[in-house]
């Protein structure tokens, strides 16, 4: 095997490619979105600030992350939890402060955003091997190879396919020929697509209030809309921002609605000292068709992810799916996408 096609450039697909075209491979990326990166997505805001909208958070543990960053020189630095924290337990109870433990597994972020990942192994692979805006469509057998159809009705041929792309989506977007196994098509059926559910949302702002406070920026809430938050600022600590997560029922809202809803409660936390004019942006998950395909009943976090089937190759051995939901260790998250690339890329 020498012509490989990969479906999907987030960090699975780029990870995987840059290992393969080292190896010689003849590698083309076909990702259906306008941009690379996949469910790591760093914007900026106060137009030199980077906000994840993503992935964003990782531990030791996570050693094959820790090697991949290695090998591509990208630093990491702890994430600052330095001060008071904030638990809202109602609507109508003053926060209670509480001062965090020092972490005994501390956790990071990564110099320059998430995305520095993405642009880094986009310099390594070529950026003339990645198609944007290509969705696979059909996957057929042909005389020994395999045949993809895009959205464009282009052809691709390919001695074998590695399919990165969230399970779920990826088994009711693709159409197959020969069919796949029943007991697959199930398992990706009620596979849980890590982070669709998830609504996020960064501010930023000209000085970082909370710190110069005392607090961390740390909150946690049931009484929402913000019901995890967590400081944001930049690892040079020149940029402040604040990141974390809404209440699944502000999705009716528009954005200008969410942010005058999270403004508020940032108020009520912190006081007058709020400035109100931070520069706001929120991401639904929900509503990114090249993530997620909508549950026909209730999947629990991380339901399938790492299931034993999706180690195996169908199409007679040159079909394979590598997606983070489906590794073995971490499934989901960053290591877990860099994990399922790394084993693609030893077994083929």
């Amino acid at each position: 095997m020498k012509n490989i096609l990969i479906a999907g450039a987030g960090l699975s697909g780029l990870t995987l490619a840059w290992r393969l075209r080292n190896k010689g491979y003849e590698v083309n990326i076909l990702e259906a979105a306008d941009k690379a990166g996949g469910r790591i997505q760093t914007v900026t805001l106060n137009g030199d600030t980077p906000v994840e909208m993503g992935a964003t958070w990782f531990g030791e543990k996570h050693v094959n992350l820790l090697s991949l960053l290695g090998e591509l020189g990208i630093g990491k630095f702890q994430q600052y939890d330095t001060g008071i924290a904030l638990f809202e337990s109602m609507s109508f109870v003053p926060a209670q402060h509480f001062d965090i433990p020092p972490a005994e597994e501390p956790t990071f972020r990564i110099q320059g955003g998430t995305s520095t990942i993405i642009h880094t192994l986009l310099e390594k692979i070529g950026s003339e091997r990645l198609f944007l805006n290509t969705a696979v469509k059909r996957i057929e057998e042909q005389d020994g190879n395999l045949v993809a159809w895009d959205n464009h009705h282009r052809e691709w041929k390919a001695d074998a396919v590695v399919l990165t792309i969230p399970p779920r989506l990826l088994v009711n977007t693709v159409s197959f020929s020969p069919e796949l196994p029943g007991q697959l098509s199930g398992i990706m059926q009620s596979t849980h697509t890590w982070m669709s559910e998830s609504v996020k949302f960064g501010l930023a702002f000209e000085t970082p209030y909370w710190r110069n406070n005392g607090y961390s920026g740390t909150v946690y809430s049931q009484a929402g809309p913000v019901v995890e938050m967590y400081d944001h600022c930049s690892f040079k600590g020149d940029a402040y921002a604040l990141k974390g997560f809404l209440s699944g029922s502000v999705q009716h809202l528009d954005e200008a609605e969410r942010k005058q809803q999270v403004m508020d409660q940032l108020k009520k936390l912190f006081g007058n000292n709020v400035p109100m004019n931070g520069d706001y942006i929120d991401r639904i998950w929900s509503r990114e068709k090249f993530v997620h395909y909508p549950y026909d009943g209730y999947i629990i976090p991380h339901q399938n992810n790492g299931h034993s089937i999706y180690r195996q190759a169908f199409m007679n051995g040159k079909l394979w799916i590598a997606g983070t939901e489906t590794a073995p260790a971490f499934p989901g998250y960053m290591d877990g996408a860099v994990t399922a690339a790394n084993s693609i890329a030893g077994r083929l």
